[in-house]
């Protein structure tokens, strides 16, 4: 059928959190204070990855994750990828916490 294989925007956003999840579990696969450190990537980063460089569907994912964070954390700018990129950096976060949060993003889409 000519539809067939066709995604929805969720089941796309939700296989995008997936491979982030993927990409990040690995012991030093995630870094903080720039998009990559060594072998680790930081949580947008791992977004554009993730969704092949698809700009719309990075935006898109990147809400669904800012949704999952703690309305505390809000930047100067109110952007959901300020939000993200300030947890990720946050001398408090570890990879267990980003982690959780993309468990939390993927249990919501």
């Amino acid at each position: 059928m000519p539809f067939d294989g066709l995604t929805t925007e969720r089941e796309s956003e939700l296989n995008v959190l997936l491979r982030m999840r993927d990409l990040l579990a690995k012991p030093g696969a995630w870094c903080q204070g720039g998009a990559y450190r060594g072998d680790g990537m930081c949580l947008i980063q791992a977004a554009a990855v993730a969704a092949a460089s698809n700009a719309l569907l990075q935006w898109r994912v990147t809400k669904r994750i800012a949704a999952q964070l703690p309305w505390t954390l809000v930047c100067a700018w109110k952007q959901p990828g300020c939000r993200v990129v300030d947890f990720n950096d946050r001398a408090s976060t570890t990879q267990a916490d980003v982690l959780a949060l993309l468990d939390r993003a993927i249990g919501a889409a």
